[in-house]
C-alpha cells in the first residue's frame, strides 16, 4: 500500500473509523482493491480521446462560473452568502481578498463552493459539462471513450461517482430555489432550462457510456437509501429558504445541518 494516500476528515472520520469492524471493513476494501490492481498488467494511461474529453468539460465549466450573471444567481439562489453565519468551519467563505458584496471565482472556497450546491440539491460542480462535452465529440471518440469505460479502472470508477451524484440531484427543488430568489423572472427561466439541458444531456451520456438508464444500477442498496432520505429533507430545504429570506440564522443553522444529515455529505 506504498502507493495509497488519503485524507480523511470531519464527518468522515466517524463513518470510515466508528468502530473496529467499521474501520477493519474499510481497510480491507483498500486492501482488495490494491491486489486488484497489482495483478492487472497494467493501468492504462489517460487516452487521446480522454484529455479532449476533460478539456470540454473544463471549457463548459470555465465559461460557466467566468459569466457575471451565473455568480449573481450563485449569490441569490443558493445559501454561499449566508454560509459564514453557519459557523461550521474553520476558514471563512470567502478569501480575504475579496471586495466587500461582491463573489467571483477568485474568492471562492473550495468547501463552502461544493457546500451551497450540496445544500441546494443540485450538485453542480460534479457533473456539470459532462453532457455538453459528450455531444461534442464524434462518433469515433465516443466509442474510443465506451472502450475506457470497459477497460479503464479510473475511468470506471469516474463514471461511478458520477451515477452516484446524478441519482442524488433533485432538480424541482433546486428550481424552487431559483424561483425563490430575487433574480428576474427571465434570469430565472433561462437558469433553469440551462441545467435542464445540461442535466439531461448529461444523465444521456451516462447511459450511453454504461448502457445502464438507473444511475446506481451497480449499488442498488444506495439507490434505495437514496429514494427514502430524499423527500424528507425537502422540508429541510423549505425551511432553509424561509430562513433565508426572514435572515433567521438560528434557524438556517438547524436547516442546513438537517440538509447535509440527510445528503450524508456536509459537501
Amino acid at each position: 500500500l506504498a502507493f495509497y494516500k488519503a485524507t480523511i476528515q470531519g464527518e468522515m472520520v466517524e463513518r470510515s473509523f466508528a468502530s473496529p469492524a467499521i474501520a477493519e471493513s474499510q481497510f480491507k476494501k483498500i486492501s482488495f482493491t490494491a491486489i486488484s490492481l497489482k495483478n492487472k498488467s497494467k493501468i492504462s494511461h489517460r487516452s487521446d480521446v480522454m484529455r479532449e474529453f476533460s478539456s470540454l468539460i473544463e471549457a463548459k465549466y470555465k465559461g460557466s462560473i467566468g459569466s457575471e450573471s451565473f455568480m449573481q444567481m450563485v449569490e441569490e439562489a443558493t445559501p454561499y452568502r449566508f454560509l459564514t453565519a453557519l459557523k461550521i468551519g474553520s476558514r471563512p467563505a470567502k478569501r480575504a481578498s475579496a471586495k466587500k458584496g461582491s463573489l467571483a471565482v477568485s474568492s471562492l472556497r473550495a468547501i463552502p463552493w461544493i457546500l451551497c450546491w450540496t445544500q441546494t440539491r443540485v450538485l453542480f460542480p460534479t457533473w456539470w459539462g459532462a453532457g455538453s462535452a459528450w455531444n461534442q465529440l464524434s462518433a469515433n471518440h465516443k466509442r474510443e471513450l465506451k472502450r475506457e469505460y470497459q477497460d479503464n479502472p479510473l475511468f470506471r470508477s469516474f463514471i461511478n461517482v458520477l451515477g452516484f451524484t446524478l441519482a442524488k440531484v433533485e432538480l424541482p427543488m433546486w428550481n424552487f430555489y431559483l424561483s425563490e430568489s430575487k433574480l428576474r423572472p427571465e434570469d430565472k427561466h433561462h437558469f433553469q432550462k440551462l441545467f435542464a439541458l445540461e442535466f439531461r444531456a448529461t444523465l444521456q451520456f451516462f447511459t450511453d457510456v454504461t448502457g445502464e438508464k438507473d444511475p446506481l444500477w451497480f449499488r442498488p442498496w444506495l439507490s434505495e437509501s437514496i429514494h427514502l432520505r430524499s423527500p424528507m429533507i425537502h422540508p429541510l430545504n423549505l425551511l432553509q429558504i424561509l430562513a433565508e429570506h426572514t435572515h433567521d440564522l438560528p434557524l438556517l443553522r438547524v436547516a442546513s445541518t438537517g440538509i447535509a444529515s440527510g445528503m450524508l455529505t456536509t459537501g
